[in-house]
């Protein structure tokens, strides 16, 4: 499977058993629009942790 000059992409054959075991749709969210919360906001706020800062 995917074998080319001898060696296995070893990309393809992941991908192709992960979309054999259904991908995303295991996935609860799957499908679903993402809440407005996520949408809005500053996206870098509550990020304490963060390893590196801006400015």
């Amino acid at each position: 499977m995917g074998k080319e000059h001898g060696h296995v992409n070893w990309m393809d054959q992941i991908f192709k058993e992960y979309e054999r075991e259904g991908g995303l749709k295991n996935n609860p969210g799957f499908g679903k629009p993402l809440p407005e919360s996520a949408l809005s906001g500053n996206i870098f706020e509550g990020q304490e942790s963060a390893s590196f800062r801006f400015g």
